[in-house]
């Protein structure tokens, strides 16, 4: 006999907690369901902890509009659940012609409202031509900020539990979870690297390597600079982060792979050193060493993926995030605000 539940997201990352908390109001008896042994243990565990101002994508695209409302409402939700986040600001750096026009056309793509500006001053650790200067841009510590969403989500938190199929049915979603049948009544697909394939869609994984850099204490570097890459770069390039408990990194890089595979190549330290050192005159290999690795769910190997929320069913009753990678830490709770609306249990 198929047991019958309520709503059921898949997936206890940052996008499945950013539903789960815009549920919170809207639906009774919501699960959240997850292959690993705790929350955020997949792609989320694997990002650099920025908090992303909006700045790269189309002005009419879901990564644009979501990136800043979810923006807007992260830095309040921090503060309030006294989660590690700050508010660094970030540097985009120009060294030639090439990343000189790129400036240009970030200017003009994000227009005239704030949310980026001519540095006044870069720091002396920097080498720059020009600056741009980000200051909504942060970082946080995505651990506690996934936890936090969940815990004032109320929602129900089942770990080990590994969605095999899924299947929008008449009266609901039918599921296969650890072997057994469930029939939901609602279900929000979050699964990470695993979504698209619940979904019956392609997939390619991109993986990005991040190098630990050590900085010498008299070097005055930010927090975050980012070098100015061409238009049209899958990557936002090699750039410098450091996190809320002051550890610094260099990448990611950018790797096509077939499998889920985190392993981060030493071999690929000249390459990161090289990408870096045109705007860290201070750097040398011996400031690098190996990191950890990401892996983004990208829909296409090459040019611009926005996300894309698919709903199967005849009332709409299973939704697919797709595609969900950078700005997804930041647009989380925008995109939980947005898949709501898709169930139709929030109206605005």
């Amino acid at each position: 006999m198929t047991e019958k539940i309520g709503a059921v997201i898949i997936g206890a990352g940052v996008v499945g907690a950013g539903v789960a908390y815009a549920l919170r109001d809207f639906a009774d008896d919501v699960f959240v369901v997850d292959a690993g042994p705790r929350a955020g243990t997949g792609i989320t565990s694997r990002n650099s902890g920025v908090v992303h101002a909006g700045l790269y994508y189309p002005p009419d695209s879901l990564k644009m509009a979501l990136c800043r409302r979810g923006a807007d409402l992260l830095y309040p939700f921090a503060a309030k659940h006294k989660i590690p986040c700050l508010r660094t600001g970030k540097y985009i750096v120009a060294n030639n012609a090439e990343e000189l026009a790129y400036l240009d056309w970030l200017m003009a793509n994000v227009g005239d409202d704030g949310r980026l500006r001519d540095a006044e001053r870069v720091p002396s650790g920097v080498r720059a031509e020009r600056a741009l200067f980000s200051p909504n841009t942060g970082i946080i510590d995505i651990h506690a900020f996934v936890e936090a969403l969940l815990e004032q989500s109320g929602a129900t938190l089942l770990f080990e539990q590994r969605v095999a199929s899924l299947e929008a049915v008449d009266n609901g979603v039918r599921l296969d979870i650890n072997g057994e049948s469930y029939l939901a009544e609602r279900v929000v697909n979050c699964a990470g690297l695993q979504a698209a394939g619940l979904a019956g869609r392609r997939c390619y994984f991109a993986r990005g390597a991040y190098f630990r850099v050590h900085i010498p204490n008299h070097v005055d570097a930010p927090h975050l600079v980012y070098p100015a890459v061409p238009k049209g770069s899958p990557s936002l390039g090699v750039h410098l982060t450091r996190n809320v408990y002051g550890e610094a990194y260099l990448g990611p890089d950018i790797e096509w792979i077939d499998d889920e595979d985190y392993a981060v190549d030493e071999s690929r330290r000249e390459g990161f050193y090289r990408a870096a050192k045109t705007y860290l005159p201070w750097l040398s290999p011996d400031h690098l060493q190996p990191g950890y690795a990401g892996i983004r769910p990208k829909l296409a190997p090459r040019g611009f993926c926005d996300f894309v929320f698919d709903r199967a069913g005849a009332r709409g009753q299973l939704i697919h995030c797709l595609g969900i990678e950078s700005p997804g830490i930041t647009a989380s709770m925008a995109i939980g605000e947005h898949v709501a609306r898709l169930t139709g249990l929030r109206d605005s």
